[in-house]
């Protein structure tokens, strides 16, 4: 009888061992999850060097700030979700000769400076050191501006209000953030309008539309 009694209380022993080992799995996963699903946020700052796109002139000299702040939503144990609110300033600084189609008319300095509030948005893959890789898109609004020309003959122009910059800008973007050290990051991306950021530029030796295209180099400091 005693060893008929026994089987009972060691199947039930061995039930009550396996759905708890199952209860501190579950519990892990799902404190794991709730872990993974946590909201992170810092300081982001930087600069941009950039340029417009017009013709076949591209030149990375325009360096601007690239200041705000970033939040990181986790999906999951490799994947999650930044939402950035930027400053940032971009446009065209050269002082290559060029030429246009009009005589008499040549620039040796063309500079433009754009100020955007700026709110880019990426989905990231997350290494197994802390590395983020991602892409997504950019959504800016253009504050205010400034440019000017300086002809071969030292002539300093000012276009008028008929070259005006769209205040919308969507620009596609893709980079990655190196972990350096504790919750500091090293941020570089590269970005490229989508839609042209005005039609057509002063000189009329520009191709149909600008385009604005820069690379961004940030330090990011994570609050957790």
């Amino acid at each position: 009888m005693q060893t008929i009694s026994r089987h009972p209380f060691f199947c039930m022993l061995t039930l009550l061992v396996l759905l708890a080992g199952v209860q501190k799995g579950y519990a892990q996963n799902v404190y794991k999850e709730q872990k993974l699903r946590t909201f992170s946020g810092g300081f982001v700052a930087g600069a941009n060097f950039s340029t417009i796109d017009d013709h076949d002139f591209i030149h990375y000299t325009k360096i601007g700030a690239n200041l705000g702040g970033i939040g990181f939503m986790r999906f999951s144990y490799r994947t999650d979700l930044s939402v950035e609110v930027l400053f940032s300033q971009k446009g065209r600084n050269t002082s290559t000769f060029t030429g246009t189609n009009k005589p008499g008319l040549d620039f040796i300095k063309m500079y433009d400076r754009l100020n955007y509030i700026e709110v880019p948005v990426m989905i990231n893959y997350i290494d197994a050191i802390k590395d983020h890789f991602g892409v997504g898109l950019s959504y800016g609004r253009l504050m205010n501006y400034s440019e000017k020309y300086v002809t071969d003959r030292n002539l300093t122009v000012h276009p008028s209000p008929k070259y005006v910059f769209n205040q919308d800008d969507i620009e596609l973007l893709a980079g990655a953030e190196v972990h350096l050290y504790k919750n500091i990051y090293l941020t570089v991306r590269y970005q490229y309008s989508l839609l042209r950021i005005r039609q057509e530029g002063f000189g009329g030796f520009t191709s149909p539309g600008q385009h604005n295209n820069l690379w961004a180099l940030r330090i990011v400091y994570l609050f957790n």
